[in-house]
């Protein structure tokens, strides 16, 4: 699941290449989609693709559901109506184009 999610987020090619690596690592799914969910929120350019944002909700939808005592809910509320208002202004912006 989360490789499917990492290939919405980053080019095909750069994800096929750490692919091995990122097995080699044997990190938990919980932890990879915590520093992919990071690297999209500080990341200033992915916050303005409506598919990227859509992802992270779904990685933190993810955590949440997986491991709920890494993220409170106060958190997880205020992460998701972040992130569901770019989601709706990204969607604005397009329209007006």
């Amino acid at each position: 699941m989360i490789t499917n999610l990492l290939i919405q987020c980053f080019p095909t090619a750069a994800i096929s290449r750490l692919d091995d690596m990122i097995s080699a690592l044997e990190l938990p799914d919980v932890q990879l989609a915590c520093c992919t969910l990071q690297d999209i929120i500080n990341n200033s350019t992915s916050l303005s693709d409506p598919v990227i944002l859509e992802v992270a909700l779904e990685l933190l939808d993810f955590i949440y559901a997986s491991f709920p005592e890494a993220v409170t809910f106060k958190l997880y509320s205020k992460l998701v109506v972040g992130l569901k208002m770019l989601v709706g202004e990204e969607n604005k912006i397009s329209e007006q184009y």
